[in-house]
């Protein structure tokens, strides 16, 4: 009899992790995989390098980082707190990671009896069930403590791929840190998954057409074998019918993203740190946020543009708006593909509400709005298949070809939730992590696509009025009727 025979499974935990401490440190293995052809395959979008040299974060460092990025505030940490305990007082986390790291050990030695391994293996499926129980009732708590915007910084970090605006310490992202960071992939071709360090052959069972691929990124998540078979066909498969931005505003319950907080709920509740963290961050971490500036609604008019009577704002305060070759007609601004209209200085950058009336021709494919960009990049407001799209972020509403539409734009810089409404009513809403809808220098441009597809996404079409509100303070001598209470509402026509 062998010494895995006689002893229990207690006692197996204890020699198998006493095997794996004295066993000599195990060589860091470099995969080499194949690259892929010139111009082809998945490109990355991998975290933020870290510099070796530096030490890895210690657990409360962990901790105390995903509280800052997240803006965790002392209520929060109160509500958690008693999860928290609950979850540690368990003892399911700690057996768990003893049993699984039992069983890795005991693989490596070919003398362990068949029934002393499955013992083990039933042991672990017993708390690994059990945990996963746990874990969704945490989640299932972050999502009614967080914010909508928590849930959404939550699913960024934990697809690797936290906003710049957050400023987080790249160490988080190391996998010293163990986050449950998923790397996230931009989809070229059909034929080579392109990791950080490397391409790897995936394959496809259908085709992307060029147009498409440009614009699906793939979470690897289940890719735990390289090699690994992915079925898809279109990119629609593996994206939900509306995007995670446009989802976490517009669901009615938050619950519905205990998948997405289930990573993130694992990490910190497994962590016999977490209890102590988060009674530290009563005494130390803030207050409830509080707005820094007025809702949107309410906000006075900064500019005001009758197009029917020409290019100029109607009080003389704003700069005149600048033709791309359409014409100046009694019936408003006529333009064709690309002959869109540029404004310098719509004073307002990330707090405003835009008003639009306008109309326009059949379209299939993206016809462009409104670029916020300065024209340097792909993205900002669109018409697309039947609906009012915000690239990438948001789409809704029913425009109707060739009949004037009343279109309302509006961000709110301390929730950066971005609304739209068409003609009165919400066509959807999405929070703005990045800044998409954040005007660059204050400039903008209608009705004319961007230098980045080579400005072939445009329409033709007629303007009849523009309305910008904002904060006053952008521009201080600013005095006018402040924007309408109403949703949706908007100026009178000309």
């Amino acid at each position: 009899m062998n010494t895995y025979q006689r002893i229990g499974t207690s006692g197996l935990l204890t020699t198998a992790l006493c095997l794996a401490a004295a066993a000599p440190a195990a060589r860091a293995v470099q995969i080499q995989r194949p690259r892929a052809a010139s111009g082809r395959g998945l490109v990355t979008e991998p975290s933020q390098p870290t510099t070796p040299a530096q030490p890895a974060l210690t657990e409360p460092e962990i901790l105390d980082r995903i509280g800052r990025y997240l803006k965790l505030t002392r209520r929060q940490a109160g509500l958690l707190y008693s999860s928290a305990r609950t979850v540690s007082r368990s003892g399911i986390p700690a057996a768990e990671r003893e049993t699984r790291l039992a069983l890795e050990e005991l693989a490596k030695h070919p003398d362990v009896e068949p029934e002393t391994q499955s013992a083990l293996q039933a042991r672990h499926a017993v708390l690994r069930a059990e945990k996963d129980r746990l874990m969704r009732s945490a989640a299932d708590v972050l999502c009614q403590v967080f914010t909508r915007e928590q849930i959404a910084l939550t699913w960024r970090l934990c697809s690797g791929n936290p906003p710049e605006s957050s400023h987080i310490d790249p160490r988080l992202l190391d996998p010293r840190s163990q986050l449950p960071t998923r790397r996230r992939f931009r989809l070229l071709t059909e034929e080579v998954l392109s990791f950080g360090d490397g391409t790897v052959p995936v394959e496809f069972t259908g085709r992307l057409s060029g147009a498409a691929s440009s614009e699906v990124l793939l979470e690897a998540t289940r890719l735990q074998e390289f090699g690994e078979r992915v079925d898809t066909d279109l990119p629609g498969r593996r994206t939900p019918a509306r995007p995670f931005p446009q989802r976490v505003v517009e669901a009615p319950d938050p619950r519905e993203f205990v998948p997405e907080l289930t990573p993130l709920a694992e990490r910190l509740y497994s962590s016999a740190e977490f209890p102590s963290f988060l009674r530290l961050w009563l005494s130390r971490g803030p207050g409830e946020p509080r707005r820094t500036i007025g809702a949107v609604r309410g906000q006075p008019m900064l500019r005001q543009y009758h197009l029917n009577l020409g290019p100029h704002e109607m009080r003389g305060i704003g700069s005149p708006l600048a033709s791309l070759g359409g014409e100046w007609r009694p019936g408003g601004y006529l333009f064709g593909p690309g002959q869109g209209l540029e404004l310098s200085n719509a004073g307002v950058t990330d707090h405003y509400g835009l008003d639009l009336t306008f109309s326009f021709g059949a379209w299939e494919e993206y016809q462009k709005l409104l670029d916020l960009k300065d024209r340097k990049r792909d993205g900002g407001l669109y018409l697309h298949q039947g609906a009012v799209t915000f690239y990438r972020l948001a789409a809704g509403g029913s425009p109707t070809p060739g009949r004037l539409m009343r279109l309302r734009l509006e961000r709110d810089r301390d929730t950066r939730i971005v609304q739209c409404y068409l003609d009165g009513r919400r066509a959807f809403a999405f929070i703005d992590l990045d800044g998409e809808a954040v005007f660059d220098q204050k400039r903008a441009t209608l009705f004319a696509d961007d230098a980045q597809t080579q400005g072939k996404e445009n329409g033709s079409g007629a303007a009849l009025s523009l309305v910008i509100w904002g904060p006053k303070s952008a521009d201080p001598e600013i005095k006018g009727p402040s924007n309408p209470p109403g949703e949706g509402s908007s100026s009178p026509l000309p």
